[in-house]
């Protein structure tokens, strides 16, 4: 492969991956709308109390957008590029995690700041604040979404489909056995 080809391979790979991880923040930031509100107390110093399905909502939508896309764009680009597996696969990797960490980032964004804690020493006349929730992923989510689900597209395309570089390999210790019916094969003294 030539230089000019692989530096156009990485071009087109990276890009996409790219552009496809602005649009799934906005997938993600459409479905997850609108945020999950909830009033502050004063547990905690005031910090805002979310319920626990509240507070998954974020990542657990994040992971239904970026493992499917993920998963599309691995088994695109291990097609498409099957001429030389491993470049292809270190560039979905590289492309999968970026675009992960680029979909949190753009869909933080998006939505709306932290909530912040209310200030417990202040007369509410109206009790307390109602209070959105942010749209973000754990870590754990962003770095194994995009890249678990392009890796497994990626892997399925190499199992199921080995391309041109998979041929049959003859065993040089495996014996020759005749078809049934005729005699022994002859072996040649080496």
């Amino acid at each position: 492969m030539t230089r000019p080809a692989v530096l156009r391979q990485v071009a087109i790979t990276l890009g996409a991956f790219l552009l496809v991880g602005v649009a799934a923040a906005f997938l993600w930031y459409w479905w997850w709308s609108p945020a999950p509100a909830t009033n502050a107390y004063l547990l905690d110093g005031g910090k805002p109390f979310f319920e626990p399905d509240q507070q998954f909502r974020s990542t657990g939508l994040y992971l239904a957008v970026a493992v499917p896309v993920g998963l599309v764009l691995g088994a695109v680009f291990m097609w498409v590029y099957d001429h030389d597996e491993l470049v292809t696969l270190g560039l979905v990797v590289v492309g999968a995690l970026a675009a992960g960490l680029l979909m949190v980032a753009v869909g933080s964004w998006l939505g709306p700041d932290a909530p912040q804690s209310i200030d417990v020493n202040a007369d509410y006349s109206d009790g307390f604040p109602t209070v959105e929730a942010a749209l973000t992923a754990s870590r754990v989510a962003w770095f194994l979404g995009f890249p678990g689900g392009a890796l497994v597209g990626s892997v399925l395309v190499l199992v199921g489909f080995p391309g041109d570089g998979a041929v049959p390999r003859r065993d040089p210790a495996a014996v020759d056995v005749p078809p049934a019916g005729q005699g022994e094969v002859a072996h040649s003294p080496s």
